[in-house]
């Protein structure tokens, strides 16, 4: 008899702590699925700005003119309505603690936006635009690392 009732109490202390840790390991799988739709509407919003800077970039060193450059970028649908405005909320709801390195982000990316103008009008150096998109992309290279340290860490409580 106190054979099967320790043989019991084992049973029921192994449920409790699957009970406990199924809870856990559900979060934990959610927010590495957060974590992963973010990564994805990132790369979707940086593969996006990038098209539209290489057609001005384009522009700039005289292999397309101004009015191709507006007809091409203008119906940029890879993006879906809504989809930055997901991305910036999980990033500021669930994950903070990158906002700091998505400012680094948008930093070079506003340092582009001035070249994604009229060349004729702008006057802008193409030199300039070359090095500003190269720093966009590595500081775009670094964010994603972030967002792939995040899902490490996720795993490694899994």
């Amino acid at each position: 008899m106190r054979r099967s009732y320790y043989k019991s109490l084992q049973l029921k202390t192994c449920k409790d702590k699957y009970q406990r840790s199924s809870p856990a390991k559900k979060n934990e799988e959610r927010k590495i699925q957060k974590i992963e739709d973010m990564h994805l509407l990132f790369e979707k919003w940086e593969t996006n700005f990038s098209n539209i800077y290489i057609m001005h970039l384009r522009c700039y060193c005289g292999k397309i003119d101004y009015k191709s450059v507006m007809a091409l970028t203008k119906d940029s649908a890879m993006f879906a309505p809504g989809d930055f405005q997901k991305f910036k909320m999980l990033m500021n709801v669930h994950f903070p603690e990158i906002a700091s390195e998505h400012k680094k982000v948008d930093d070079a990316r506003r340092k582009i936006v001035p070249f994604l103008s009229d060349p004729k009008e702008s006057k802008l150096n193409p030199k300039d635009f070359v090095k500003l998109q190269e720093d966009f992309e590595t500081v775009c290279t670094t964010f994603k690392m972030q967002i792939s340290n995040l899902a490490n860490k996720a795993q490694a409580h899994l």
